[in-house]
């Protein structure tokens, strides 16, 4: 008698369920585009300003981000919900609702490259270091108080 591993029988009915219960694919699978459809997509829009107490800068915008065009527009994304367990933000908002970090809280987002891709695997070291002149531009023509590095990465690129 072959030997059944229940645990992944499991692990597949579990998966199996939450798509059944969420109704359709993940965000990242219904954005499945090509090439050229992503390299068509727009930049994100970016609220920068003078005087901003804090400025998040991010890598890229993902898949579902740049169809969105939304920061961090990805359902999935622990950006959103953990500014607001930080408690930088004092109500939990959506990706849909960002454009009110500026408005309300005098914080914004930006990315290191603007191009829109599946994954941060998909830039090179050099892309990536090639965008922080640029970055860089920005920032000093509009000094925010303090600067957040979301993520490991994006921080290493500039040490």
């Amino acid at each position: 008698m072959p030997r059944v591993n229940k645990d992944s029988k499991a692990t597949k009915r579990t998966s199996a369920k939450r798509t059944a219960i969420a109704g359709q694919a993940s965000p990242a699978r219904r954005h499945q585009l090509t090439a050229q459809e992503l390299q068509q997509l727009a930049p994100i829009p970016e609220t920068l300003r003078p005087g901003l107490d804090v400025l998040f800068v991010g890598i890229n915008p993902g898949v579902v981000s740049g169809v969105k065009q939304l920061h961090f527009g990805n359902p999935q994304n622990f950006f959103w919900p953990g500014l607001f367990q930080s408690g930088l933000i004092p109500e939990a908002i959506q990706p849909e609702d960002g454009h009110r970090l500026a408005a309300e809280w005098n914080m914004s987002i930006v990315n290191l490259v603007q191009r829109t891709t599946p994954s941060t695997s998909d830039l090179s070291r050099q892309e990536m270091r090639d965008a922080v002149p640029e970055l860089c531009r920005k920032i000093s023509a509009n000094p925010p108080r303090v600067i957040c590095f979301v993520g490991k990465g994006i921080y290493e690129i500039f040490v």
